[in-house]
């Protein structure tokens, strides 16, 4: 499913500032995103199937690529591939593989990976990327 980013011009200075601050667009990055996928779901609500969309739609907007995903085990490290940067929904933790951090950064080009909290709606670095 393919969801279109925001026009050129169309976002407030002050958003583009935020989101430019959390990764800024200098050198373009790859995005892959882990959230909740699930066609009615993304169909009935988007924020509440996916909270922090509209952050993905402002990182396409400043020009980063961005994708999403479910991070099932089967499709983990091919949804990860070549991405830069790996956000994971904090709900969906309880769904992932105990070794998903080792796998996603295995198939990332340069490993960063953070977890959104749905509850205070902020990143945090993933404390064991890489290990096994």
């Amino acid at each position: 499913m393919l969801r279109p980013c925001p026009a050129p011009g169309s976002m407030p200075k002050s958003q583009v500032t935020a989101i430019e601050k959390v990764i800024p667009p200098e050198r373009k990055r790859r995005i892959a995103a882990i959230g909740y996928t699930e066609l009615a779901a993304v169909q009935a609500n988007i924020a509440k199937a996916i909270p922090f969309m509209g952050m993905l739609l402002g990182f396409a907007y400043i020009g980063h690529a961005v994708w999403v995903f479910e991070g099932h085990a089967s499709a983990l490290r091919d949804g990860c591939r070549d991405a830069d940067v790996l956000l994971v929904d904090g709900g969906m933790l309880p769904c992932l593989a105990p070794d998903w951090q080792a796998v996603a950064s295995g198939a990332m080009h340069r490993p960063e990976i953070y977890i959104h909290d749905r509850k205070t709606f902020r990143l945090s670095r993933a404390l064991h990327v890489g290990a096994s």
